[in-house]
């Protein structure tokens, strides 16, 4: 009897990165990834190296999408364990151990009801669903854009390198800038205020601050980044992911 499904499965930690659980249909696979656990399911046999590490790489721009979010890191595990179905039968592979992949993914909610009892709010139900549009559509997006998938590893790399932080954020600023060809063109396309990238720009490089990209230069560089300012480049960074994301076409 040929193989009918496979399951890859890679667990990640910790468990409640995701707020709800994310389900979602990419070319061959479904996807379904929640309470530490991401299950890609694929018709037929196990697929090839190369498109398994497609959808771990999908896995891996959903969490960091995530990050971009909620601004927290993860472990993804290095390599899923595999499962092929012959009917009833399984036929399982047991993931190698090893370094798993970081991965960087409270809030009041709002609950109103008429007078029926019927909902008429949830605003828990759609941060759900709109956390959820935004992380599959980026990653979809990040599969055909390098300039992306690089700004959302530069992401992860800020949450997983705090002391560092300044430097991994400006890393999206530069590879978008030079995508366009220069800050000015970039700031034309995207639709995004000169103050406000120069602003970004003078606080990740100049500012005498621990966590600057040239805090070489300022000795007396003694002091973190207040919260302000790690919220103020976060932001834009944030923002910059985003306008960029929307020049991009859907997958």
């Amino acid at each position: 009897m040929p193989i009918d499904r496979t399951h890859l499965l890679w667990t990640y930690s910790p468990a409640d990165v995701l707020e709800a659980t994310v389900e979602t249909q990419d070319g061959s696979f479904k996807l379904t990834i929640g309470d530490g656990r991401a299950l890609a399911t694929i018709a037929g046999a196990r697929p090839s190296a190369n498109a398994e590490a497609g959808i771990g790489r999908f896995i891996s721009a959903v969490m960091q999408a995530r990050a971009v979010s909620v601004h927290r890191s993860a472990v993804l595990s290095p390599t899923p364990t595999v499962t092929e179905f012959e009917g009833e039968k399984a036929h399982i592979s047991i993931a190698l151990t090893g370094e798993g992949m970081k991965i960087s993914g409270g809030v009041v909610d709002l609950l109103v009801k008429d007078a029926s009892g019927a909902v008429v709010i949830d605003s828990r139900a759609e941060r759900i669903a709109r956390d959820q549009a935004y992380m599959t559509t980026l990653a979809s997006k990040a599969n055909n854009s390098e300039v992306l998938r690089k700004a959302l590893a530069s992401y992860e790399a800020a949450v997983c390198d705090p002391d560092n932080e300044f430097i991994h954020l400006y890393e999206i600023a530069d590879a978008i800038g030079k995508h366009f060809g220069g800050q000015h063109k970039a700031e034309r396309t995207l639709g995004i205020d000169h103050q406000e990238w120069s602003r970004f720009g003078d606080l990740t490089n100049n500012h005498p601050l621990r966590q600057s990209r040239h805090r070489g230069k300022h000795p007396e560089a003694s002091r973190s980044a207040t919260s302000d300012e790690l919220n103020e480049a976060r932001r834009v960074a944030k923002l910059l992911i985003d306008r960029f994301g929307d020049t991009l076409p859907s997958a």
